[in-house]
């Protein structure tokens, strides 16, 4: 028997660790991303590159956050950043992203990965339902508008699953005088009080019945004016709302993944909380209702898409940095 095969065993088992670990690491889609540019023939992208804004046209930074399991469906989103606000900076939370997803995103042009911190928000700590109620969303929006340059006055958030699908010019040209923009035809024509627990309906001071035929739109595309007194209320209260649990969460079960349901005008709890979302449209209606079609605007909903799962149409937009052929 030669020397090496009582080792053959154990060299077996460590290469399928291996190829395993590899498999779990590895996204393959980033293959997509990658390869045009190191072969350097996108046309398109040396066009991008080129492409001026006017100095006199501002320029919103690009919000989002990121769990590896959003990653792949996100790169669509930052091709179409990088195609129709070609000199926006990208603000992307780590939420739990692998080590190699950043890596990726930081060779991307005007992007910045931030680690998301857990630890400045005390409720993580005491239960990490949470995280599931999206207030993260809330605490990391209200920190960029916090935080950043004073310079900079314009911002819009995009979840993962949105699609720039037209030029966002118009909804800028408007931001001095709405604040916050959502899509409304992309959702179904019933009351969005009907999406609210008993608990947050009772934080938030509100009568259902006063809410009938509250205006909905998504919480997934938000424009924001930060000099606006609007927003400034609107976060507060959302910000608010986002540090207690009866609130953003609700009391009893969180529901995953629940999907719109259409019951024609109930306004009694359905069963389908959505947390960010319908808090947002509950403090809107309850302070700006008779102001609502000021503060949304369905000619800038048009710009947008909505696609909920990995794509691949938008990818080879994505602008490297330092290539600005």
């Amino acid at each position: 028997m030669k020397s090496w095969q009582p080792l053959l065993p154990a060299l077996v088992l460590s290469f399928i660790v291996l190829v395993i670990t590899f498999l779990y690491l590895y996204d393959f889609n980033e293959t997509v991303l990658l390869l045009p540019y190191h072969k350097n023939n996108s046309l398109a992208i040396r066009k991008l590159r080129t492409r001026a804004t006017s100095d006199s046209q501002p320029t919103p930074t690009v919000i989002t956050a990121l769990a590896s399991n959003h990653y792949s469906e996100s790169l669509d989103m930052i091709g179409t950043v990088h195609y129709y606000l070609p000199n926006s900076d990208l603000l992307i939370y780590d939420l739990g992203l692998k080590y190699h997803q950043v890596k990726v995103l930081q060779k991307l042009r005007n992007t910045y990965v931030i680690p998301y911190n857990y630890s400045r928000y005390q409720q993580y700590s005491q239960a990490r339902r949470y995280y599931r109620c999206y207030s993260w969303k809330i605490h990391v929006i209200n920190e960029v508008l916090s935080f950043s340059s004073h310079s900079q006055q314009l911002f819009l958030w995009l979840d993962a699953s949105i699609r720039i699908v037209k030029p966002v010019d118009p909804c800028i040209k408007k931001l001095k005088s709405f604040p916050l923009v959502a899509g409304e035809k992309h959702i179904p024509g019933h009351n969005m009080i009907a999406f609210a627990k008993d608990s947050t309906v009772k934080y938030l001071d509100i009568k259902r019945e006063s809410m009938r035929g509250m205006v909905g739109f998504c919480s997934g595309i938000l424009f924001f004016n930060r000099s606006s007194p609007i927003i400034q209320l609107l976060l507060r209260k959302w910000v608010d709302c986002a540090m207690h649990q009866q609130c953003i969460c609700g009391d009893g079960p969180s529901p995953v993944g629940c999907v719109w349901e259409d019951k024609g005008g109930w306004i009694a709890y359905n069963g389908c909380h959505r947390f960010d979302q319908v808090t947002l449209n509950i403090l809107v209606a309850k302070y700006f209702d008779q102001y609502k079609y000021s503060i949304t605007s369905w000619d800038c909903s048009e710009s947008f898409h909505i696609q909920r799962r990995p794509t691949m149409n938008w990818r080879r937009y994505i602008a490297l940095k330092n290539d600005y052929r």
